[in-house]
């Protein structure tokens, strides 16, 4: 029985993780169904320390911490605060 692994019944290809825990497990297992990609279109410099997540080769609406590997649920309408907040709590945990 060669052919493809399937997935939940659904064939090689499962659906989107619906929950960070359950996108974090795929990380931790160094799943190939992930992987990472700069955002293409930011003209904010609070990118340069986040990366989106894909899963399948499409972004399943999480972000990635490079610096100290948090997820982040984001989508392309909350802007850039959530990353700048982030930011600024590390340093704030760091100083101290």
């Amino acid at each position: 029985m060669g052919g493809p692994l399937l997935v939940g019944g659904l064939g090689p290809w499962a659906p989107h993780p619906k929950s960070g825990p359950e996108l974090a497990k795929l990380i931790a297992t160094n799943s190939t169904r992930i992987s990472y990609e700069k955002n293409k279109a930011a003209v904010s410099s609070g990118w340069s320390d986040f990366v989106k997540v894909n899963d399948h080769g499409s972004f399943c609406q999480h972000i990635k911490c490079v610096k100290c590997g948090i997820l982040l649920k984001w989508k392309k309408r909350d802007g850039t605060s959530g990353l700048s907040n982030h930011s600024y709590a590390k340093r704030l945990l760091l100083d101290n």
